[in-house]
């Protein structure tokens, strides 16, 4: 009896589940930063914000949203436009890409094209290149979901705590072992 009785307790303390433990009063503290970084990658132009022109990175305030000014170089135009690893070229009107407001640092990634050159040749319009000249090739791009910043979903803040105790299983393990244990004892008197 003794030994069911020890494996029954040995189980009771082995299992458990994840529940959801409330506490009367929690303090989580943190610091939500005024503005972001955005990193700025451009092949081919320039990108203007709030009418400035941005070399490597922009500074936007939390949840702003921030217009971007796309302005190729001579003979090109866009190609993509990817925004925190997203094809959002769709979006963009006018050489303009509103971006939705900010909450994370993220990523604005332009690639302008050089625009084909008509010629006159026949001979020339035919083959789409030039003699002497080889056509270029685009290199296809790939950009994480992350945006390359090591940034995830899985790694934003979040609150409540869950504790691995269940208290149900707990109770019904306690009282299997009670009858387990009262049932053992019963057979003795008897006996």
């Amino acid at each position: 009896m003794k030994k069911i009785a020890v494996l029954l307790m040995t189980l009771i303390l082995l299992c458990s589940i994840p529940m959801t433990v409330y506490a009367d009063s929690v303090r989580i503290d943190t610091d939500v930063p005024a503005s972001h970084s955005v990193m700025v990658d451009v092949t081919g132009g320039t990108v203007k914000a709030d009418g400035v022109v941005c070399k490597d990175q922009i500074a936007v305030e939390r949840q702003k949203s921030q217009l971007y000014e796309l302005v190729p170089e001579k003979g090109y135009q866009l190609d993509k436009l990817y925004y925190n690893g997203q094809d959002v070229t769709s979006l963009v009107k006018d050489n303009q890409f509103v971006a939705d407001p900010i909450h994370a640092d993220g990523v604005l990634k332009v690639l302008f094209k050089r625009i084909a050159e008509k010629s006159t040749h026949p001979s020339e319009q035919s083959s789409g290149t030039t003699p002497g000249h080889t056509p270029e090739t685009k290199k296809d791009t790939e950009i994480g979901t992350d945006g390359g910043q090591g940034y995830s979903e899985s790694q934003s803040v979040k609150t409540g705590d869950t504790a691995a105790v269940d208290l149900g299983i707990w109770l019904i393990f306690l009282c299997l072992a009670l009858a387990v244990i009262i049932s053992q004892s019963k057979r003795k008197v008897v006996s």
